[in-house]
């Protein structure tokens, strides 16, 4: 089972995702506040931001009908990612014989010059019984991954393979990010900071202005604004219990929303959803669906004050269509908000970009004083390892025991 679904009063919450052959209308009816608390470990594929945790299986199916499988057995780890605090490595090494860890860093990541990070040996490779990593790195393995890793059964039908994730660790993390950023821009705090601190002085209320000459500075409050989110993962729906805390309503565009709640699947539906909606969040994964699914004619349908974040993919959103509409809002400050139509809004907040990471001159790095951009990090929290190695734990536990993986994706789940 790949999607659970709970009640939260009145409401059935559905994890899913959008996809362009499928948008649902902008609801004829708006969703209430979702399960609270949310869902932490749902069964469902991998949210945008999920560190993925694989867990393999020694054992080999049995060849012949009077031959009993044996239950796996998770004696050798391999952990790919650079844990922190590092105290969690130990934490595994508790509970798992043969710990090795090799930490593995991107170029998202860490912007040095510093040389290549350690690989394992072949002697590890061919020991380990699970991989504990954020992805598998392809330029890791010198040699065909199978002849490498005999212990472990690939996604192939004559190598059976549990491949497990840890969806829902991220949601708090990034939820909380989604509501800074959002505050942040409807209170003009950018704006406010940037003047004082080129002035080197205090700067007043009135002399910071707002639109025309004689107006003050004049914030937007989240109470009663509508909140429209792109994918309804786990996620989504604690960045939608936390709006709906502070007032807002709730909107969402997702492909397995209950088809007696809309009239229709066509794209305009996406229109009609942006049309109506002040704060923008998509936290779609990127897929062939997906790519560019926020356009330069998306852009257009939102309102020319409402504000736009990214916390799901780049390669979801055009981004020089993104800058213009930013860079328009510039231009036009004095000018008359509230319509539709023009390629324009008010500010927004990027945490992912393509490519990533960004080159030097890229037109984000710059000049768009209302874009809070921050890099590929809304999800760092030291929490989100510690819920990683429990979620992997766990997973280790149940197949000792010959139990199904929670969060399984491929193989024998729970």
């Amino acid at each position: 089972m790949l999607a659970r679904r709970t009640t939260c009063g009145d409401v059935s919450c559905w994890p899913s995702f959008l996809t362009r052959s499928t948008v649902v209308p902008a609801a004829s009816r708006s969703l209430g506040p979702p399960c609270n608390p949310p869902l932490q470990f749902g069964l469902r594929p991998s949210p945008p931001h999920s560190f993925a945790a694989m867990a393999t299986s020694s054992a080999s199916s049995a060849s012949t009908s009077n031959q009993e499988t044996q239950t796996p057995q998770i004696n050798s780890l391999l952990v790919l990612y650079p844990l922190e605090p590092r105290n969690l490595v130990d934490k595994l090494r508790a509970n798992i014989p043969n710990v090795h860890f090799y930490p593995q860093r991107s170029a998202v990541d860490y912007n040095s010059t510093a040389g290549p990070a350690p690989v394992p040996s072949a002697e590890i490779l061919a020991n380990i019984d699970a991989i504990l990593c954020f992805h598998l790195y392809p330029d890791l393995f010198d040699g065909d991954f199978l002849t490498m890793t005999p212990k472990l059964k690939l996604i192939q039908t004559e190598h059976p393979l549990t491949l497990a994730n840890t969806a829902g660790i991220h949601a708090t993390t990034i939820g909380e990010h989604a509501l800074m950023v959002t505050l942040m821009l409807l209170h003009k705090i950018l704006k406010v900071d940037r003047v004082i601190r080129k002035e080197k002085k205090w700067v007043g209320p009135n002399e910071l202005g707002g639109r025309g000459p004689d107006a003050q500075l004049f914030f937007t409050e989240l109470r009663g604004k509508t909140f429209a989110i792109l994918g309804y993962g786990h996620i989504a729906r604690e960045v939608a219990r936390l709006a709906s805390a502070f007032g807002a309503n709730i909107i969402v565009a997702t492909r397995s929303i209950p088809s007696e709640w809309y009239t229709t699947t066509s794209r305009s539906s996406l229109h009609s959803l942006l049309n109506r909606a002040d704060i923008v969040l998509n936290l779609l994964p990127s897929s062939a669906d997906t790519r560019g699914i926020m356009g330069r004619n998306e852009f257009e349908q939102m309102k020319d004050y409402a504000i736009y974040l990214n916390l799901g993919r780049g390669d979801t959103n055009d981004q020089d269509a993104l800058a213009e509409a930013l860079k328009a809002s510039l231009e036009a400050e004095d000018e008359p908000m509230g319509q539709t139509g023009s390629l324009r809004i008010a500010g927004a907040s990027i945490d992912v970009s393509n490519p990533e990471p960004l080159p030097d001159g890229h037109v984000f790095l710059g000049g768009l004083d209302n874009m809070i951009l921050t890099p590929h990090s809304c999800w760092m929290s030291k929490l989100n390892f510690v819920r990683a190695v429990d979620v992997f734990l766990t997973n280790a536990e149940r197949m000792n025991q010959g139990l199904g993986a929670i969060n399984a994706l491929r193989g024998k789940g729970e």
